[in-house]
């Protein structure tokens, strides 16, 4: 039977600086691994799981904007209705002296 190799645990912390310091222009993803001491497998895992995060964030904003569009379209659909209704209010009421 073969040995069972104890993974290390990282912490969300060293994930994220791992991620951020892969991502610094002219630095491989294998440098930080190898100045990390991590293997290059794990700090590559990270870095997908971080991208999917953000496109999972960045969609859920596109769908909050959306919906936010839709009802400030209404709100202002609902005021340029009573303006027109003040407005006609104004010329009923100046012709009434």
């Amino acid at each position: 039977m073969g040995k069972k190799k104890d993974r290390k645990s990282y912490s969300e912390e060293f994930k994220s600086n791992a991620v951020k310091m892969s991502l610094k222009p002219g630095v491989s993803v294998s440098q930080v691994a190898e100045e990390l001491d991590i293997p290059v497998g794990y700090l590559s895992r990270w870095r997908s799981q971080t991208r999917d995060a953000q496109g999972q964030a960045s969609a859920e904003a596109r769908v909050d904007a959306i919906s936010e569009n839709a009802r400030l379209k209404e709100e202002l659909k609902r005021v340029k209705m009573e303006l027109e209704i003040v407005k006609k209010a104004v010329v009923y009421f100046a012709g009434q002296k």
